[in-house]
């Protein structure tokens, strides 16, 4: 729907972020993410899709695509969250290449709605 969006959807976005609510764009690197959601989207973070992250320790290329990645988020003043981590090793390669956060099974698996405090 954003790929989609006219000005007033973008505006409604930079009201949202002005208000002090993060905008993240999610799973970036799969499906329609593109380098133009970067510079448009009026967003704070960048989540790293899993299938880039996972893989880093063994595969140099998506080893060099997450720190493409994660260098011009920080160049771009954006933060970065590594999806998919399970390893202690994958969150220091991680940490080295400048990722700012990072999720995955190693700090936690999810809750339920109940586990949560929500109703099933």
């Amino acid at each position: 729907a954003v790929l989609q969006a006219s000005s007033s959807v973008l505006e409604d976005m930079a009201a949202l972020r002005d208000l002090g609510v993060t905008l993240a764009l999610d799973d970036f690197g799969t499906g329609y993410s593109s380098l133009t959601l970067l510079q448009n989207l009026p967003v704070r973070v960048v989540k790293i899709d899993r299938s880039f992250v996972a893989p880093i320790l063994e595969d140099e290329r998506s080893r060099a695509v997450v720190r493409a990645v994660v260098h011009l988020c920080n160049d771009l003043g954006l933060d970065t969250v590594a999806e998919g981590i399970e390893m202690p090793s994958q969150a220091e390669a991680l940490a080295e290449m400048g990722c700012t956060h990072a999720q995955g099974f190693l700090f936690g698996r999810p809750n339920s709605l109940a586990g949560a405090g929500g109703q099933q």
